[in-house]
């Protein structure tokens, strides 16, 4: 079934190669080993040109019978990854429980227990190059920062964060940028270079104005907005009368 959903990818990257790049679906069910994951990848990055592929951390649907994301069962898979150069989404699919909504409950829960998990291991100080892009916003993540900056410090994981001059603290605004590794072993080794690979397409559209940004979203990233008085952060009605 994988390999028939990446040869229609395939397809339409071919009819609209200006609109679309290909993703890899990867065949992976429960209890179930990745080695054909393994050739899939490959055949998709090496003969259909695409760009990255979807990893499911839960291919159970929500039992989590599979081991986290930063087991040494990975590992193999991680390596094929970073020695094709491309990045994987971690990206739960359909519910297979009705305690969890799909799209409501299940796909956001996952989110957030890949990133929890990924903040629990060493997997980048162990696989330098490796690339992994967590959808949604990371579930729960930006909206309780503190928490999980909070974990970070408990778990002894805050070097990350201050190597990024993120304010170091339990209420510094999370990293908008991709995770890499700050690992000594992975500092002195470049990463390969893309060779053959098309350019993505231009994003359409335009960005939205800045002062249209949502208060859930300016208090989640540290964006300064108008107070409800209508005077600027950091001015009170005294300096306001004295100017």
């Amino acid at each position: 079934m994988a390999r028939r959903c990446d040869d229609l990818v395939h397809r339409v990257t071919t009819l609209y190669p200006d609109q679309f790049v290909g993703v890899a679906q990867l065949p992976q069910s429960p209890d179930a080993g990745l080695e054909s994951s393994f050739a899939e990848l490959r055949r998709c990055v090496e003969e259909l040109g695409f760009v990255g592929c979807d990893l499911d951390p839960d291919p159970s649907g929500g039992s989590w019978s599979a081991p986290p994301l930063t087991d040494r069962s990975w590992s193999p898979f991680y390596e094929t990854m970073v020695a094709l150069d491309v990045p994987a989404m971690v990206l739960v699919s359909a519910s297979a429980t009705k305690a969890f909504h799909a799209t409501g409950a299940y796909h956001l829960s996952a989110d957030t227990t890949a990133f929890v998990q990924l903040v629990q291991g060493d997997l980048f100080g162990d696989l330098c190059g490796l690339r992994l892009v967590i959808p949604h916003s990371g579930g729960a993540v930006p909206d309780h920062w503190g928490r999980y900056r909070g974990l970070a410090d408990m778990l002894g994981r805050s070097s990350v964060a201050a190597d990024r001059g993120t304010g170091g603290g339990t209420t510094g605004s999370p990293p908008r940028d991709r995770a890499t590794s700050t690992s000594p072993r992975c500092r002195s080794r470049p990463r390969p270079r893309r060779r053959g690979r098309r350019a993505a397409p231009p994003r359409r559209g335009t960005a939205p104005p800045r002062d249209r940004v949502a208060p859930s979203s300016a208090r989640a990233y540290g964006t300064p907005t108008m107070p409800r008085s209508g005077r600027r952060p950091g001015r009170t009605a005294g300096d306001e009368d004295a100017s």
